[in-house]
């Protein structure tokens, strides 16, 4: 069964413009509300925190990773390669590019310099490219990192995971990655990444209210 098959997400969320968003939210959610009870079974059954490569799964087939630092390069690319035999990719939404090239050019680069994380739209367009991605096959895996804080990643992650219906809300999903990490608390994130969050979360309330009453 693919957990991550998507149809309409490519056409859904084409241009993920504002006034387009209603309905590509309603498209990318749609095919994934029996998700959430599988994976979490198939999570509570192996904790596959790889320490050596800085790599933590925070959910089957999405990871987080540390910012792959230049001494730490070749051995975290030599890591991924051996574990997950190339299958793949990389979203790097720090302020920091680096060699590609050491892990075959699968990374993608979000950078919003002097941002605490990425504008709502993008954060959109970045859920939807690994949607499509991990849609494309089963063994590929999603991996999200961003610098030394953890704020960026934890805030992409948080709303991706809502997206999937792991959570009723991102701030619960925010939970659950730190869970996941290790971290004892939320507070680490700054002021404005909750309030992100928030305003996700809103959004999702008013587009689910909104089909409601479209298609009653």
């Amino acid at each position: 069964m693919n957990i991550f098959k998507t149809d309409r997400i490519k056409e859904g969320l084409k241009a993920v413009s504002t006034a387009r968003l209603t309905e590509g939210l309603k498209s990318l959610t749609d095919p994934l509300k029996n998700l959430a009870n599988n994976a979490k079974t198939a999570l509570a059954r192996r904790d596959t925190q790889t320490k050596n490569l800085e790599v933590v799964e925070i959910f089957p087939r999405i990871y987080w990773m540390a910012f792959p630092r230049p001494e730490k390069i070749k051995e975290i690319s030599e890591g991924l390669q051996a574990k997950f035999n190339g299958k793949y990719f990389i979203w790097n939404v720090s302020e920091y590019q680096y060699d590609k090239e050491s892990f075959n050019n699968q990374v993608a680069d979000y950078t919003f310099v002097g941002y605490p994380c990425p504008p709502f739209q993008e954060i959109m367009k970045i859920c939807k490219s690994i949607l499509e991605f991990l849609n494309k096959d089963q063994e590929s895996v999603a991996i999200i990192h961003c610098q030394s804080t953890k704020c960026r990643s934890a805030v992409v992650t948080s709303c991706l995971l809502s997206l999937l219906k792991v959570v009723n809300h991102p701030m619960e999903a925010l939970t659950y990655f730190c869970n996941r990490l290790k971290l004892d608390d939320t507070s680490f994130l700054y002021p404005s990444q909750h309030q992100i969050l928030k305003n996700f979360a809103n959004v999702m309330d008013k587009i689910t209210v909104f089909f409601r009453v479209f298609e009653s």
